[in-house]
């Protein structure tokens, strides 16, 4: 299988997609060899701006600002999906090539594994489901939440399970959610944090 630039930035929370993002602008302007992107860098560092402003606005809270960030992470995704085929045709299969562009590239070798925790929307508004990977030898789980990097994390929930729902969070606001096990050698540091927006 051909190596090529991964899609795995679409996923990372919007603090980190920012810096991604700009350390592949810087790259793409820098390496002689990608002269002529199909997008101009301008164009793209002028979406980076705006979209740094909406995830700057949006820590004030509100459902319009939101709104406003979750727009504009699309058009960023969807500009950088243009920018992936790009770097692929530029690169054709050449793992140093994917590497300059600051892209991460594929391993055909490497099978998927499931992330250590992963945040998704529940049924209704205000809920969120956290899906861990199971810890070898654990007995349970203490699950946490938190609205902003600084803060102190809410109570521990404990549950037995690889799965957690927290419910009565509030909606347009972003959370950050951590988890660690629970065995018979004792409790476990909590994971580094996952950011989601809470619908």
């Amino acid at each position: 299988m051909t190596i090529v630039a991964k899609l795995d930035f679409i996923k990372f929370p919007s603090e980190v997609k920012l810096v991604f993002c700009r350390n592949v602008v810087s790259k793409l302007a820098n390496a002689q060899i990608f002269v002529t992107p199909d997008i101009p860098i301008e164009i793209i560092t002028t979406l980076i701006n705006q979209f740094e402003t909406a995830l700057i606005n949006s820590k004030d809270g509100g459902h319009i600002v939101a709104l406003l960030l979750k727009d504009k992470e699309k058009e960023l995704d969807d500009m950088f999906h243009l920018v992936v085929n790009y770097v692929n045709k530029v690169a054709k299969g050449n793992e140093t090539i994917i590497v300059e562009s600051g892209f991460n590239p594929s391993k055909a070798s490497v099978p998927h594994q499931k992330a250590e925790i992963a945040v998704k929307d529940g049924s209704v508004s205000g809920v969120v489901i956290v899906d861990i990977k199971s810890v070898e030898d654990a007995v349970a789980y203490n699950y946490v939440y938190k609205k902003q990097l600084d803060d102190k994390y809410s109570d521990p929930e404990t549950s037995t399970y690889a799965q957690h729902q927290f419910a009565g969070l509030t909606p347009a606001t972003y959370y950050y959610f951590s988890f660690n096990s629970i065995s018979k050698d004792g409790v476990s540091d909590y994971c580094d944090p996952v950011l989601k927006l809470v619908l």
